[in-house]
This record gives structure tokens, sequence and C-alpha cells, in this order.
């Protein structure tokens, strides 16, 4: 007989929150400027200090704080920027708006992150910068990357933004790089609405970050690029210190319920089940997404509806690969012929990966009561070995 359906009721909220939320937000309330001034210079010298780097700036995105680490690291038109096959598609504008050129790679087919491996065949003379972008459930090798980032002279900016709290090698993932970029939007486990963090040890581009941040003709701070403003609000900083403050007990929350979900589903001894492979120098990994990699299916829309319904929550697929979006298919109209070529360059492992390799469940999950994950892993695995035996 199979496992029951789980209500939908039963999981944890995504975003918890108490009266220490409301506390700074009355006081945020009470101040005489609701843009950027104290709550939001709060969190970011705490969020600093929870990295370890010496300066982080709020900002209203993890896009903007792509596109303002590209234009603070000195990008110039038409040079290129490498990124994964498979990650969210505004990061393509964030480049395309600083002037670079997008140039995907393929990704691992355990860890479902770009590689060393993956990003060496596509150097050339024009490279700029490498995105290193934490995907899901884990976390690309930054000392890989980062070695054959110093010995090309290419940048490093880290796409941190599922990664929020993740360790690796002794070192949080968005701290490795030039640049870090992070986001707080309502799908991500340390959440204020909207918005996002650039982090940074480079002092010098600290100020340019400033500069780029908001026209301040008094101060001297008119930036070279077409200007825009790029402030969150005290309502922002007042959600997002209360969420950081809790964020190490969900993070070790969430570690736990992973270690038990994995455990359950592997110690049924399904052949057709793996979880999503992280670094062997993890010491710590936050989730955006819990990831299974399916074997044995031509396609995993069927059986993502059914865990859908049967585990009561949102069970999806990667992301469709940046090649497979009718948006970036662009005519010579607006692009050159190069971002053209790059934008629908097609990679064997991404496809696969949105086709039929990879399941998401959303991070909450992990933070459910031991009974209730047990419940889950038997349906996967039960939903699993139905469809792929």
């Amino acid at each position: 007989m199979g496992v029951s359906n789980i209500d939908e009721r039963n999981w944890p909220k995504s975003h918890p929150w108490g009266p220490r939320e409301l506390e700074l937000l009355e006081e945020a309330l009470g101040g005489n400027d609701w843009s950027h001034t104290s709550m939001c210079r709060e969190f970011e010298a705490k969020f600093a200090r929870f990295v370890g780097t010496a300066y982080a700036l709020m900002v209203p995105s993890g896009t903007s704080a792509i596109y303002l680490s590209l234009l603070a690291g000195g990008i110039k038109p038409g040079q290129e920027v490498i990124i994964p096959g498979i990650t969210w598609p505004s990061v393509v504008y964030a480049i395309l708006k600083s002037g670079g050129v997008p140039r995907t790679v393929d990704i691992d087919p355990d860890s479902f992150c770009m590689s060393a491996k993956t990003i060496k065949r596509s150097l050339n003379e024009k490279t700029f910068a490498i995105l290193a972008t934490h995907l899901f459930g884990s976390q690309c090798e930054m000392n890989d990357i980062c070695n054959l980032a110093s010995k090309n002279g290419i940048l490093v900016i880290e796409d941190a933004a599922q990664s929020i709290g993740s360790i690796q090698d002794s070192r949080h993932c968005g701290t490795w790089g030039s640049f870090g970029s992070f986001s707080w939007n309502d799908k991500k486990v340390l959440a204020c609405g909207e918005g996002g963090v650039i982090v940074t040890n480079d002092g010098a581009a600290y100020e340019e970050l400033l500069r780029l941040q908001l026209i301040l003709p008094e101060r001297d701070r008119i930036p070279r690029h077409v200007p825009g403003t790029y402030k969150v609000s005290e309502f922002q900083g007042a959600v997002a210190i209360a969420q950081l403050e809790r964020l190490e007990r969900r993070l070790a929350k969430m570690a736990k319920g992973a270690k038990l979900l994995e455990k359950i589903i592997l110690d049924q001894g399904s052949q057709k089940i793996a979880i999503q492979k992280k670094p062997d120098k993890s010491d710590l990994q936050s989730y955006y997404n819990f990831c299974l990699k399916i074997d044995g299916v031509e396609d995993s829309s069927r059986i993502i509806k059914e865990l859908s319904a049967r585990l009561g929550c949102r069970v999806t697929k990667p992301y469709k690969p940046i090649s497979k979006i009718s948006d970036f298919k662009p005519t010579r109209e607006y692009y050159d012929k190069r971002i053209w070529r790059n934008l629908n360059e097609t990679h064997e492992i991404c496809d696969l990966a949105y086709r039929s390799l990879c399941l998401r469940l959303p991070f909450f999950v992990l933070e459910a009561e031991d009974t209730l994950l047990v419940e889950a892993a038997r349906i996967i695995v039960e939903l699993v070995e139905e469809h792929t035996g």
C-alpha cells in the first residue's frame, strides 16, 4: 500500500517572522529618512561580519548586484562574461546592460554547477570575468575556478544568490572572488521582499560601488556609466536584520533535515535516485532547493506533477537552458552576431538536466519535522520507482 499524500499546510513557512521584525519595522517607520540610511547600514555591517568581508552594500536585487559588480570591476564593451548554460535568466540582462557579452558553458552532471573544466574550454582573449554560480543546493569548486582565473588574468564574481551561508574550505560562498552577489527576494532563505547585497574586500572597488549606487553631485559621486538609483528602503533593511539574526539557526536545521532526507532516500536502495553532489571541501551547504538526480526517465514532467500533488509542495525542473529561452533568440536588430551565437549555444548536460535529470524541492521542506521528512522520502522513492521501473 502506498504512502498517503502530505497536506501542504503541514510544511513550515518559508519565511518565519515574529516580534523582532515588527520591532525593527516600527523603528524604521519612526525614523526621519526611510531610504537607505541607518537600518541598511546596520545590516551591511552585520552581513559583512557574517560572511567575513570588509565591505557590503545593499542594492535592489541580485541582478543589480551582478550589474554593478561588473561595472565596478571595469568591464569594457564587448568583453565576455562566462556563465552556466542554466541560470536565472536576468543574469543575461545584467551582463548585456553592462556592455558585456554572455558566454554560456555546460554544467557538471553531478553537481549541476559550472566547473573549471567546463569553463576552460571557453576562455579566449575577450574573456573578462567568470560569474561562478552556486546553483540550487550545491557549490562551484571555487579553488579550481580561482586558480584558473588567476592564471589567465580574469576577474571572478560569485553569484551566491542561492547559497547564502554556504561555507567551502572555511570560506563563505560569495567571498572567494573580487565581488560576491546575493539576493533577498521572497524565494530565498534570507528574504526581505526584494533586495540584494554586494560584498568585497577591495576598498577602491567599494568606493566605486558607492559612486555607481547613487548620483550625489555635491559629494563628487557622478558615475562614469549610465546613472541609476540602486538604493533600498529602510523597511527592507529592518526585515533583513531580523532575518539575518535567525539565519544560522535555520541553516543548521536545514542541514540536519537535508542529511536525514538524503539518508532515508538512499537507504531505501533505489538505483534510480542520487542527490545533487557537493564539493569535497564543503563545510556547510545552504539550500535554495534540495535537488534529486533521476535516472531512467525521458521526460520528468509527469513525475514532477505527481510529486507536487502528493508532497503538497511545488516540485520543479531546473531553469530552462538559456539556449531554449525564446527571449534569448535575438535578431541582429538588437544584438550583434556574437551575442546571438553565444546565447544559442547548446550544452548536453544543461539540456539533459532540464529534460529529465534534475528535480527540485523547495528549501523549507528541510525545516520540517523528522516524521514529515520520512514520509516525504518514501513518497519520492515510491513515485520514482513507479515511473522508472
